[in-house]
């Protein structure tokens, strides 16, 4: 990622099983501060995708979508 941010990585245990989530920060000690900040965070919604882009079946959607009478 630019601006000099890196992705840290945080391991937790959950219901029985490892989990991990990570966090981009331009330091260690700021990602460890994002992750105390994060839990205060408000939630907003679910991810649907990861994606830069526009993946073929929502293009496709899209297409039928905008050809559709």
């Amino acid at each position: 990622m630019s601006d000099g941010f890196k992705t840290y990585l945080f391991e937790y245990s959950f219901g029985g099983k490892t989990w991990a989530l990570d966090i981009l920060a331009t330091s260690e000690q700021e990602a460890r501060h994002r992750l105390v900040a994060a839990a205060k965070a408000e939630f907003k919604g679910e991810l649907v995708s990861t994606d830069a882009g526009l993946s073929v079946p929502i293009w496709r959607s899209l297409l039928n979508w905008l050809r559709s009478p």
